[in-house]
């Protein structure tokens, strides 16, 4: 058994609006061990990207707050971690790289400078050493002609390579875990999947731990060892890559699967989920419940607990209770 990096006890993260309280993190339990890529899947609103602001505390606040839980990084709670110590922890130990690289970059200062900054902000070297540091870092990355690319600005480089700047500041450091947040999703079938190569290769290369968030299942068959199905808050079912799509046992994740096209497909109309994600203010009951083919009446008045149907598969249904 690896060792765990990062256990996730009962977090949760709420919004308080004037509709309600929204339950964005909801009792989530998890672990990442090390050198693994842990899949965190699920449909948009599900509370994927909220869990990772959570672990490094970045929640918008006001409205939203951590009300429960721990996050146990290295054997430390980062929740009782002082805003001075989380700096110096974010972008050193843990690092993060952001869905949308245009807004994530500063349009106004050149690609190097931005990556020369994250180092120099972590790393206690001299100005010629950050500088060394941040061309091998964007060559790593396959950036071509790293001196002359590192003098651009963000807006003269293609969605890829914004993107592969950002993998660039956030590996500078040697970072022990990365929280990746869809850093597919905007970009085309090619590019994807250098940028998935790129990060299992980065992941050899410096024994780095990854929360890889995605909706996309093909994605986290092609690069995760184990995958956590989060719905509306919470997470429904957990296991390793290969059982999950050999025998998934929540209702949610079989119509994700189903919902995937396939290539020997007969052409017809493709299976989907009825209905949409709601908001987490007051549900009783499975969250899923509305949405399930196979609901039965305990799931509309009680919330299914989770239980162990495999060796570490890990599922919350009243159909496997």
């Amino acid at each position: 058994m690896k060792e765990v990096l990062l256990e996730i006890i009962n977090l949760k993260t709420f919004f308080y609006t004037s509709t309600g309280i929204v339950k964005a993190v909801d009792g989530v339990n998890l672990r990442i061990h090390k050198d693994e890529i842990l899949g965190l899947v699920g449909e948009s609103g599900c509370g994927k990207s909220m869990t990772a602001y959570s672990i490094i505390r970045l929640v918008p606040s006001p409205p939203g707050r951590i009300v429960e839980g721990k996050v146990l990084f290295e054997g430390e709670d980062l929740l009782k971690k002082s805003e001075r110590e989380m700096r110096r922890i974010r972008g050193g130990k843990i690092s993060m790289i952001f869905q949308d690289p245009t807004s994530s970059l500063n349009p106004v200062y050149k690609v190097g400078e931005q990556i020369f900054e994250s180092i120099k902000l972590h790393q206690n070297l001299d100005r010629k050493t950050i500088k060394k540091r941040t061309l091998e870092m964007m060559e790593a990355v396959r950036i071509p002609e790293p001196e002359i690319r590192s003098e651009a600005y963000p807006h003269q480089f293609s969605g890829g390579m914004r993107q592969r700047v950002l993998i660039a500041m956030a590996v500078s450091c040697n970072p022990t875990l990365i929280l990746a947040d869809e850093p597919t999703t905007a970009l085309d079938v090619t590019i994807q999947a250098q940028i998935l190569e790129l990060l299992g290769e980065l992941r050899e290369k410096l024994r780095t731990s990854i929360l890889f968030i995605t909706h996309d299942l093909g994605v986290v068959a092609e690069i995760c060892d184990r995958v956590a199905v989060m719905y509306c808050g919470k997470i429904v079912e957990y296991a390793s890559v290969v059982t999950l799509f050999k025998n998934p046992a929540h209702p949610y994740t079989k119509g994700l699967l189903a919902a995937v096209p396939k290539i020997t497909g007969s052409g017809g109309k493709l299976p989907t989920i009825q209905g949409s994600v709601p908001v987490s203010t007051d549900i009783s009951g499975c969250k899923f419940y509305s949405r399930c083919n196979q609901a039965k009446d305990i799931c509309s008045e009680n919330e299914p607990p989770s239980s162990e149907i495999d060796r570490e598969h890990i599922v919350s249904c009243f159909l496997h209770n």
